[in-house]
């Protein structure tokens, strides 16, 4: 059976130490911008598609984009203190609505470099 990594002496253990709080450190920093722009790129196709789809117009697409920036602030601890989540509303879609989205969501993503940064 193997032990886990144990550095053999201080100096090493507190580098160790160090490189694992900063990679924690970076990682939520990159997790948090994801989440951001994913967040921005959804609301973007949404408002367009009920734009170009449904003839909304500018008023009733602020409107809906003020909702749906509450729904996210709602989701992230902000005002209801995260009453519920995305796979909360993942669930409410499909039982309310009748649309299960991990099922239905058919298109491809691959990883690029944005306008805005790296996604």
């Amino acid at each position: 059976m193997r032990a886990a990594y144990k550095p053999k002496d201080k100096q090493r253990l507190q580098v160790y130490r160090a490189c694992e709080q900063e990679y924690n450190r970076r990682y939520s920093e990159h997790q948090a911008r994801i989440c951001k722009d994913i967040s921005v790129q959804l609301t973007a196709a949404v408002l367009y598609t009920l734009n170009v789809c449904e003839d909304f117009g500018a008023e009733d697409i602020q409107r809906i984009f003020r909702e749906i920036n509450g729904t996210f602030e709602d989701m992230s601890g902000v005002g209801f203190a995260g009453k519920f989540d995305g796979d909360d509303l993942i669930e409410l879609c499909k039982e309310r609505f009748d649309i299960d989205l991990n099922a239905e969501i058919t298109a491809e993503f691959e990883t690029k470099k944005s306008k805005q940064g790296v996604i």
